[in-house]
């Protein structure tokens, strides 16, 4: 399933991917698939494997996954996950 993402951080050897949980979400849940487009273009996608069943109340948590492609110098990442804004949280929290 492709995830749904709050923001994304890139740092030098990773990703950071806020991602919302329900108390059962962790890194080992989610693979990245990513191809690249061209000599310094990167498309990115995170995807999650195992669905998250709890039933807590709804929150953002961080994913961390590692960066492929090391070898490019500069790389250009194209992230084709859809994006929400963290406000609108507030109507899964009904506030």
């Amino acid at each position: 399933m492709i995830e749904v993402l709050y923001g994304v951080e890139i740092y030098s050897d990773s990703f950071e991917f806020q991602v919302l949980s329900n108390g059962c979400t962790h890194n080992h849940h989610f693979k990245l698939q990513a191809n690249q487009l061209n000599d310094n273009q990167i498309s990115v996608q995170l995807i999650r494997t195992k669905q998250d069943l709890c039933r807590a109340l709804p929150w953002l948590i961080n994913i961390k996954v590692a960066i492929p492609f090391s070898d490019i110098l500069y790389p250009e990442f194209i992230f084709t996950n859809p994006f929400k804004n963290k406000h609108s949280l507030k109507n899964i929290y009904g506030n």
